[in-house]
């Protein structure tokens, strides 16, 4: 049997355009599990597939919609992630992939930096150089659940399908 490839793609939008603000899209590898345990990212025709979408507070998830098939919100989950983060100098600040929703917790490998500061998704360190943080830390995602269609592909076929994130500017 063939598969359904997906694709998150972000779409961008005028009333955005000058935002600072980022949105994350990505499997939800706890949820899109074999039988196996293997986590997935493959789907065959009639599929279940679980997105995770993280926006920063200044941004607005309007809608999101796939070019074949339907995508559903199915609640808010918090999920921890880990992030390893290298400083180089005084002016060499780093972001975090995503704007935590609690407390980082950081373990240095090797090298201890000093001065450790943490603004939004912001890290910096004043002395110490170089070093290596891994930072973990709980993440608030919104969920969502793709169905994928249900159709007759060959073995070797694949149909891909794109996941649309409509978005504006919060208070807009």
């Amino acid at each position: 049997m063939g598969e359904v490839v997906g694709t998150l793609v972000v779409r961008f939008g005028e009333s955005v355009a000058s935002v600072s603000g980022d949105i994350v899209a990505e499997w939800d590898d706890t949820l899109n599990v074999e039988s196996s345990g293997e986590v997935k990212s493959r789907f065959v025709p009639g599929d279940e597939a679980w997105l995770l979408i993280h926006a920063d507070p200044g941004l607005q998830i309007v809608r999101v919609a796939a070019t074949h098939g339907s995508v559903n919100a199915s609640g808010q989950v918090v999920q921890q992630r880990s992030q390893d983060i290298g400083f180089g100098g005084v002016d060499d600040g780093q972001d975090l992939r995503y704007l935590p929703a609690a407390s980082i917790v950081g373990q240095w490998l090797g090298r201890v930096g000093v001065g450790l500061q943490i603004a939004g998704r912001r890290l910096t360190v004043q002395d110490g150089f170089p070093c290596l943080l891994r930072a973990s830390y709980p993440v608030r995602f919104r969920r969502y659940r793709l169905q994928t269609p249900a159709m007759t592909l060959n073995t070797d076929e694949t149909y891909p399908l794109l996941v649309y994130i409509y978005y504006t500017e919060a208070g807009a």
